[in-house]
């Protein structure tokens, strides 16, 4: 009767014990479903939170590409000049305008002036920028032009023809957003007429670009530097 009632207690505490256990073991399990969720949770939140950044960054790049293209952003126009033929024989120049870039470009206006009949009626003060009075500024004009809208990589040709000869022009160039001067100098040797051209933003030392002809070696792009850098960078008007 003993034996059975200790069998009985044994076989009692085992079940127990392994009631125990499996109750141990739910907990665990709890615990680590618990864990696995929270992780699951993290990475989840950690997507969403990579996702949000990635849609705010592309949505901050399609703003700024909007105002851009409203506004024109860094893009600005280029005079260009290019040979006319005429009677098989190239001794007339155009002038024209360009767009390089992937943005359109709003009201453009273009003022074209002959340096070498300014150049003596520039006022030199030392240690100031060059200046020249308005009448004088105006009768040196040599043509003005206006483009309401340049799409992107166009250009307006013909805007100005006239008979090719070496000189120097001192060009203001207008945008919705921007307000540029363009050097252009034209140097003429060996039955070739060379050029070179400077466009930067007026009142800043920042050049935007600095162009020659396809033709120009080291020696003559060496010339056509001299001779941009004899017009002033800023020419105040009074």
């Amino acid at each position: 009767m003993i034996r059975k009632y200790m069998d009985f207690i044994t076989i009692t505490n085992v079940s127990y014990f392994f009631i125990f256990l499996g109750g141990i073991a739910a907990i665990v399990l709890s615990i680590k479903q618990a864990q696995g969720a929270e992780d699951d949770k993290k990475e989840i939140i950690e997507k969403q939170e990579k996702k949000i950044h990635e849609l705010d960054s592309t949505l901050k790049e399609k703003i700024k590409f909007i105002e851009s293209y409203i506004s024109g952003g860094d893009a600005y126009p280029q005079l260009d000049i290019i040979a006319v033929s005429k009677a098989n024989n190239i001794n007339q120049m155009s002038f024209q305008l360009a767009n390089n870039f992937e943005l359109p470009i709003y009201d453009t206006k273009v003022e074209v002036y002959n340096f070498d009949k300014l150049k003596p009626k520039i006022i030199k003060i030392a240690g100031k920028d060059d200046r020249i009075s308005q009448s004088d500024f105006t009768n040196s004009l040599i043509f003005r032009d206006a483009v309401a809208t340049m799409t992107p990589h166009s250009i307006k040709g013909g805007i100005f023809i006239t008979d090719v000869r070496e000189g120097n022009f001192y060009a203001k160039l207008f945008t919705r957003n921007k307000m540029l001067v363009q050097k252009i100098t034209i140097y003429h040797s060996n039955e070739i007429f060379y050029v070179g051209m400077a466009i930067y933003q007026d009142g800043s030392p920042k050049k935007f670009d600095r162009i020659y002809s396809l033709e120009s070696t080291p020696e003559i792009k060496k010339i056509l530097d001299k001779r941009l850098n004899l017009m002033p960078d800023t020419l105040i008007i009074i």
